[in-house]
């Protein structure tokens, strides 16, 4: 859900750069974020538990600025603080953690997006924990688009 509110915003961000950019001058906003988690994840695939119920906040830093060219740089960081959950099978007891950034910059018709995502679920107890690790990298310019996963692992470890 996380992703989907940030491609929403990003897209967002990206029209109106690209749509009511300021030619004369260079502004820039900042916006700090903490968002409350309460929901239930799955992470049967490393620990047997299909449900685990986390608590915390998603704490997310958004920087955008729009150049005297018209173009723009939309920079955002979210990562989870303090969260934590309890699995409703095991009873054991999680720390997750989230790092994402992502950026875009776009000056004239060249754009350019990366985004990278560093998520971890840790069991306190003995079954293996699991991690996703992603970068993704999406330009658009003269020679037309291209995009690459840069780095994709996923998995279980102890």
């Amino acid at each position: 859900m996380k992703r989907a509110l940030m491609v929403g915003v990003v897209s967002v961000f990206a029209m109106f750069g690209l749509l009511a950019g300021s030619r004369t001058a260079t502004a820039s906003s900042d916006l700090n974020v903490w968002t409350p988690i309460d929901t239930i994840i799955d992470d049967s695939m490393c620990t047997g538990e299909p449900m685990i119920h986390i608590t915390g906040n998603v704490h997310s830093v958004i920087h955008t600025t729009v150049t005297p060219t018209g173009g723009f740089h939309f920079d955002s960081v979210d990562n989870y603080a303090d969260v934590k959950g309890i699995g409703l099978t095991l009873n054991l007891s999680y720390v997750v953690q989230d790092n994402a950034h992502d950026m875009i910059n776009s000056d004239g018709p060249s754009l350019d997006m990366r985004t990278s995502d560093h998520y971890r679920i840790v069991s306190m107890g003995a079954p293996p924990n699991y991690f996703l690790f992603i970068s993704m990298h999406f330009v658009v310019g003269p020679s037309g688009p291209s995009a690459s996963a840069d780095q994709f692992n996923t998995g279980c470890n102890g």
